[in-house]
């Protein structure tokens, strides 16, 4: 048996966790220690996980499509109002600097539900919520004493942009319908940086400074549909990503969706921008709260590994323990 064939069966054993889980990830580890990576790539390409990649790149592939059209249809873009315009970052490092927030609403009268013990929890949203993030934050909730249930749903390629190809809308009010949660965990946005069809069937292009007006109106929209019928909703921001591309597009929607959590009394956004940065710069490779560090983001500088999930799983339910006892023994008080 030749040395290579032994190597490429080792690194099978040692990363066969993190082949079901995160295969990305397990390639870029065994690329580190010097591992041949080619037979791991024809394995994972020719893998149920494999196929199922190739099967949603195609889809994304027919979404840019679609957006491609919508642009073509659109008039010039104009240029982008001061304040919408993103925030450019260097083409070869972003840097953390927060979105720059929008004028805060007076929340004087504003009066914020009490919840009671023990909680029942609606987690959705895009892939991020199916892989990484997801799956971690499910599995802290449910070893909370005060959490009584956890329900997660997620859908690839979706968000609140393209309700054409995905209603979540719709969707989320049937989950909410048949699962009866207090508390609704959101997180969209990766999927929405495209062309949008406001109310009218007017096509505006992401370049479009009207853009950013008909997105807001997206997320009140869905907003307005939901914090009636559940008693807290966390939005959790976009953290800071790895390209300029997606930099300038979650600088925009984190204000979009910081902006519109201020007006409901029971909605809180959670920002996560600069917890995966070091040195106020991006940074795939980050220590969690024991200083452990390891690779947190996959290649695509916005979906997130394992580890990276828990990172952010811990962020969030610290940020909703501020509000709710999550972790304390029922009967105690806050």
């Amino acid at each position: 048996m030749s040395k290579d064939w032994k190597s490429i069966k080792l690194a099978l054993a040692v990363f066969g966790i993190l082949f079901v889980f995160e295969l990305p990830g397990s390639l870029a580890i065994a690329q580190d220690v010097g591992l041949p990576v080619g037979g791991l790539r024809t394995f994972i390409a020719k893998s149920p996980w494999g196929t199922f990649k190739h099967w949603e790149n195609r889809q994304w592939e027919k979404l840019k499509q679609t957006e491609s059209l919508i642009a073509a249809d659109d008039t010039a873009p104009a240029p982008l109002a001061d304040n919408t315009a993103p925030i450019n970052a260097p083409t070869t490092s972003t840097t953390s600097a927060k979105p720059q927030s929008l004028p805060l609403v007076n929340t004087t009268n504003l009066v914020k539900p009490k919840l009671q013990a023990p909680y029942s929890i609606l987690i959705i949203g895009d892939s991020i919520i199916l892989e990484g993030f997801g799956p971690a934050l499910e599995g802290q909730l449910l070893t909370l004493p005060n959490v009584d249930s956890v329900k997660r749903a997620g859908k690839y390629s979706t968000g609140l942009n393209r309700r054409d190809y995905f209603n979540w809308n719709d969707y989320a009010l049937q989950l909410i319908a048949t699962f009866h949660p207090q508390v609704l965990v959101v997180m969209f946005g990766a999927n929405d940086g495209q062309g949008i069809l406001d109310d009218s069937g007017k096509a505006v292009h992401l370049d479009n400074a009207g853009w950013d007006a008909v997105y807001q109106k997206r997320v009140d929209d869905f907003l307005k549909l939901v914090s009636p019928v559940v008693d807290t909703v966390y939005w959790v921001g976009q953290p800071i990503p790895g390209t300029t591309d997606f930099y300038n597009k979650f600088t925009r929607m984190d204000r979009i969706f910081q902006s519109e959590a201020q007006l409901f009394p029971n909605v809180e956004y959670v920002d996560t921008w600069s917890r995966f940065a070091v040195n106020d710069r991006y940074s795939a490779i980050v220590p969690d709260e024991t200083g452990l560090k390891q690779k947190a983001r996959q290649d695509d500088g916005v979906h997130f590994t394992v580890f990276g999930g828990k990172i952010l799983s811990n962020v969030v339910v610290q940020f909703i323990e501020k509000d709710l006892p999550l972790s304390k023994a029922r009967g105690t008080q806050p």
